[in-house]
């Protein structure tokens, strides 16, 4: 089996409205999702047991168990079954996590369409993006191809965007993360 690397890219909310909250503490919204050129990096590799190596980070990473790369490699385990290499995910940090950006959701999205592509397994996109709902609002976005969409719900009913603006966009990281719980 060979190593896979796979850019995981920021997103920004050109537009965010809080329709109401749901009965499970979720609120339903309404947003623009665009993806912006701020990368995570990842290498899925071939490993003794399945884990998590964060080889760059300016900030502290949570627990294992927590870390949504990880759960998604895990997901996939457990809802296609067979018997797959076990693998190393190396981490390169470099979307500041409790930002707004996405980046926890973003690099599982890409664990999964990893897997998808390193182990052959054609799931289609609409599988994907349900696996990804159950592990975070965001997730279904990037694991669409679609740089921009419109989503609906707690974020994961999307709408495919096309437009060709382009702008420059900065930004600010306060220094320490913000909920969004």
């Amino acid at each position: 089996m060979t190593e896979l690397e796979i850019q995981a890219p920021a997103k920004i909310n050109l537009y965010l409205r809080i329709v109401g909250r749901r009965a499970d503490g979720l609120h339903d919204i309404e947003t623009v999702f665009q993806r912006i050129d701020l990368c995570d990096e990842l290498r899925l590799i071939p490993s003794n047991r399945d884990e998590l190596v964060v080889v760059d980070s300016p900030w502290p990473i949570g627990p294992d168990e927590e870390n949504l790369a990880l759960r998604a490699l895990r997901l996939m385990r457990q809802e296609i079954g067979g018997d797959h290499p076990s693998l190393c995910i190396e981490l390169t940090k470099r979307i500041p996590p409790g930002a707004g950006l996405g980046g926890g959701s973003s690099d599982a999205a890409a664990v999964l369409r990893g897997l998808n592509s390193l182990w052959a397994l054609n799931l289609s996109p609409g599988k994907l993006s349900d696996l990804g709902r159950q592990l975070g609002a965001d997730v279904p976005f990037f694991t669409s191809e679609a740089p921009c969409a419109i989503g609906r719900g707690i974020g994961d009913i999307l709408e495919p965007v096309a437009h060709s603006v382009q702008w420059p966009c900065a930004l600010i990281y306060p220094g320490f993360p913000s909920s969004t719980a």
